[in-house]
């Protein structure tokens, strides 16, 4: 009997640890205003804009020929997506995606997919939105450059997500800037302290 009892505690054991463990329960991701530039005044003011799964914020540099935006939101991800590797994976594969700017690089420990674009924008169709904000809208002839840089992130947990990060400049000098692009890395940073950390 004794023998029996230790056998049954022993096949116990051993599939205790064969057990499927849970999911991590799923971290809170919110994306809080950015800082405002110092002593800036009105200048350095960002405004919120609403954005579904996430949220856009963005500062106006005088008229809205020149616009930074600062976003952040996310999806859930494909039940097959079960890490950052097999994110980074479909990325790579995706004919749509210009894959020579993705750049795997890392915050706090926690794994990033950096990307960059640019596109192009004429100047017609702001004239409400400036309008709204009391600014000058952008020439309607005008042809605007669209650079954004921004990182891919996979967050685990019981609803993993697919996240997307990213700051963004409109202007006509075709450069976001060390400035905005640092304060753009502090941004991400707190988020990924807090959700992710």
């Amino acid at each position: 009997m004794k023998a029996l009892r230790i056998a049954l505690l022993l096949i116990l054991a051993a599939l205790s640890g064969c057990a499927t463990p849970e999911p991590e329960p799923q971290r809170t991701l919110a994306f809080p205003e950015p800082s405002s530039l110092p002593g800036a005044g009105n200048a350095g003011k960002w405004h919120a804009l609403p954005r579904d799964g996430g949220a856009e914020y963005m500062q106006i540099r005088g008229s809205l020929e020149d616009v930074i935006s600062f976003y952040g939101f996310y999806a859930d991800t494909a039940p097959n997506v079960t890490s950052f590797e097999e994110m980074e994976n479909v990325f790579r594969s995706n004919p749509s995606i210009d894959t020579s700017s993705l750049e795997r690089g890392q915050i706090l420990g926690v794994p990033v997919l950096w990307f960059s674009k640019v596109d192009v924008e004429t100047g017609s169709g702001h004239q409400q939105l400036a309008s709204h904000y009391g600014v000058n809208p952008r020439r309607p002839d005008g042809v605007y450059t669209v650079r954004t840089r921004g990182a891919f992130l996979y967050q685990p947990g019981s609803a993993p997500r697919f996240i997307t990060i990213a700051c963004s400049r409109t202007s006509t000098q075709g450069q976001i800037g060390s400035y905005y692009l640092g304060l753009f890395n502090l941004w991400l940073t707190s988020i990924i302290e807090k959700s992710f950390l």
